[in-house]
Order: structure tokens, then sequence, then C-alpha cells
């Protein structure tokens, strides 16, 4: 019997090999791989290296789409859609070290997947945002993949948010963004004027001038 050669640390195509798995019951070594979309799975040995296996499944559906997707999202004509202006910020904040908002984003672990870094792979999976959406990750330490995003409007979003805030106003407490639905004022108003120092019931109840 052949000494099992172990692959793991090695890259095929998409395909990057974590761990030794169980062989087969005829005893084809396996491994656990990991590929660039983010899934796991088990793969045997000689497909890795053959290249019969080059990804989960992700790669050929890749490959269809690019024959006929024309995504149209940024045109000199018409310039830049919202979903495609999401997706440049998003790559922005998470990749360039220049950016303004750099620090809360790349600068503290928060990464793109490489599937996402395409465009067009990144409208394939979210699908387009609708006017007062934007993107939001389920799991706020983790970065942009698909399992972990999805389209949210922009108040649901003020809710998750770790600089969101507890404000007790008016005998109600909770986040500021629950406050400001509770009482009916515009969050972004309460914000600014918060952020300008003023008391809190007088930034939820002074009438705007």
């Amino acid at each position: 019997m052949s000494k099992r050669i172990s692959r793991v640390g090695q890259r095929f195509t998409r395909l990057s090999v974590l761990a030794d798995a169980p062989s087969t019951p005829d005893g084809r070594a396996r491994s656990e791989v990991l590929c660039d979309c983010g899934t796991r799975f088990i793969a045997e040995n000689n497909k890795l290296v053959s290249g019969n296996t080059k990804s989960c499944g992700c790669l050929q559906r890749d490959r269809t789409s690019e024959a006929s997707l024309k995504h149209g999202h940024s045109t000199r004509r018409h310039g830049e859609t919202r979903t495609f202006k999401c997706w440049k910020n998003m790559i922005q904040r998470c990749t360039n070290p220049n950016n303004s908002r750099w620090a809360d984003w790349g600068g503290r672990g928060i990464l793109v997947c490489r599937r996402w870094r395409k465009f067009e792979h990144f409208l394939l999976d979210m699908g387009e945002c609708q006017d007062g959406m934007t993107i939001h990750r389920i799991h706020n330490d983790f970065g942009y993949y698909p399992k972990n995003c999805k389209w949210e409007t922009v108040l649901e979003q003020n809710r998750h948010s770790r600089h969101n805030h507890t404000v007790t106003v008016g005998g109600f407490t909770g986040c500021l963004t629950a406050a400001c639905e509770h009482f009916g004022v515009n969050y972004f108003m309460v914000r600014t004027r918060l952020s300008l120092g003023w008391p809190v019931e007088r930034a939820f109840f002074e009438p705007k001038h």
C-alpha cells in the first residue's frame, strides 16, 4: 500500500487545502478544502491534482454568467447605479488605506471575499440595491461574503451599528435609532444635534427651524 501524500497547504485553482480528511471506503485519499467563495467541503485528492475538482461549483456558474452578463451599472452616459456605488464604496473602505473610512473597516480586519472583488459576482449574489437600502453584515466582526450580507434600510443598519448608543428620553430608554422611531423624529437630525452637544430632550423635541 503506497504512503498517503498530504496536500495540506497546497492550492488547486480556487481551492485551498486545510486539512487531511478520512479516506473513502475503498481507500482514496481526501482533504478538507476551502473555496475562494467561502464554502468548505471534502474533496478527493486525485481529483484535485488532476484538475477535475477546481471549486465548489461556483467556477462553472461564474463562467456561465460571465459569458452573457453585461451589468451596465457604470456607464459614461448614465453614471453609476446605487448598487455599483455601494459595491465600490465597500471595496474602497476595506482595501484602500487612504480611504477616509479605512480605520473602521480594512484597518480593523474587515475584508471583502475574493469572489466579490468583481462587481458581476457581487450583483449575482446580492441582486440590486433598492432605494433606501444599504448593505449590512449579519455578524459585525466578520467581513463581506455572501452568507454574511443582506440588504437593509439605513435605519435598520443604524440599529445594528457599533456606534449606535443608548439614550433615555421622554421616559423611553433604547438605542438612538429605536428612540427616534418611537417618537417619530428624524434620526439624522437628532444624531447631528447630539454631536453638536445639544441636550437629549432638546435634540429630540425642539422643532426644526
